[in-house]
C-alpha cells in the first residue's frame, strides 16, 4: 500500500486470479492503471501493446 510508483493491473478471471483481487490492487495502489478489459477480450497481441504503451507513458518514471 506504499508503492509510489506506476502500476498496470490486467484483471483476471481464473482460480489463480480473481478480478476481485484486481479491483482490491486497484483501491491500494494509488494512480494504478486498472484495464478494464474481460479477460475473453485479452488477446496476447493486444495485451503486449497495452503493457508497452504502459512503459512508453512511464518511461523515465523508475521503470526500466
Amino acid at each position: 500500500m506504499t508503492l509510489k510508483l506506476p502500476a498496470l493491473i490486467l484483471p483476471g478471471h481464473t482460480e489463480a486470479h480473481a478480478t476481485s483481487c484486481a479491483r482490491y490492487l486497484e483501491e491500494c495502489i494509488p494512480g494504478s492503471d486498472y484495464w478494464d478489459v474481460h479477460l475473453e477480450s485479452q488477446p496476447p497481441d493486444l495485451v503486449r501493446d497495452r503493457i508497452l504503451a504502459f512503459f512508453a507513458a512511464h518511461a523515465g518514471a523508475g521503470m526500466r
